[in-house]
């Protein structure tokens, strides 16, 4: 679906699928715009996403999940957003070790870092966090 469809749909089909074995209500908002996005990066980034999501289901005992997709001219931002405990759970989830999934938060920033992009995280307790990673664009000719 990634390849065929792009970053959008595959992510969207990605919040279908957590819905359904998690119970957990995932929205996709925004528009991604992925022309821009060589594959490396596209496959990157929905492995990000997918491991976000693995760490609220995990950690963020949340009801709900947003992640808001957005282009500016020279980046790509993603924002994963919860309505769980927040606080600790990011605690907990940023030392997950990659043996879980093989793609842990430690591989996102390591990855992120090698493109020139950032992962970060913000949270209060009982009000949820946001992890937002924020990737220059490569344009491909």
């Amino acid at each position: 679906m990634l390849y065929e469809l792009g970053l959008q749909a595959a992510i969207e089909w990605l919040a279908e699928t957590v819905q359904k074995q998690s119970g957990l209500s995932v929205y996709v908002t925004g528009n991604q715009d992925d022309e821009r996005l060589d594959t490396g990066r596209r496959v990157f980034l929905f492995q990000a996403v997918r491991e976000l999501l693995f760490n609220v289901i995990k950690h963020a005992n949340a009801q709900n999940v947003q992640v808001q997709l957005s282009n500016a001219p020279e980046h790509v931002t993603i924002q994963v957003s919860d309505d769980g405990r927040g606080g600790d759970s990011l605690t907990m989830a940023s030392q997950d070790s990659d043996q879980d999934h093989g793609f842990g938060l430690f591989s996102i920033r390591e990855q992120l870092h090698h493109y020139g992009g950032q992962l970060t995280f913000e949270s209060e307790i009982g009000k949820g966090a946001c992890a937002t990673i924020r990737m220059p664009l490569e344009i491909t000719v």
